[in-house]
């Protein structure tokens, strides 16, 4: 009987168990998806591109690593251009600088360039 209890206890501890380690999976998906998307509204607003998307967005051992793409855009210098995003999206995100690795893909005419930085510092 004892054994029994204690395995009754045991599986509903278990189950427990699974619903806090499932709403804090579900919380922290939510809160990538609101930066991503946060990022990505940001750069919409502030670039003047033909096309911006996330190519990637996720954190492994509690480093965030973020891609996005930017397509046909309008600008002068890719250098220039990259500081200048960089900054905007330091400004309004809160919490920006602390992506440990964050790559622009920048796509014209044909051509693939990358800008990366690492929180917030050109590589």
């Amino acid at each position: 009987m004892i054994i029994k209890k204690s395995r009754s206890l045991l599986l509903l501890s278990g189950m427990f168990s699974m619903v806090i380690l499932n709403g804090c999976v579900f919380e922290e998906l939510d809160k990538l998806l609101e930066n991503s998307k946060k990022i990505t509204n940001t750069l919409q607003q502030h670039c003047d591109c033909e096309e911006i998307s996330v190519m990637n967005y996720s954190v492994n051992n509690l480093s965030t690593t973020a891609t996005y793409k930017l397509v046909g855009c309008d600008f002068n210098n890719i250098d220039s251009e990259a500081l200048r995003i960089r900054k905007v999206l330091s400004d309004s995100i809160p919490g920006f600088c602390d992506i440990a690795e964050f790559n622009l893909v920048f796509i014209n005419k044909g051509k693939e360039r990358i800008k990366s930085f690492t929180k917030c510092q050109e590589k």
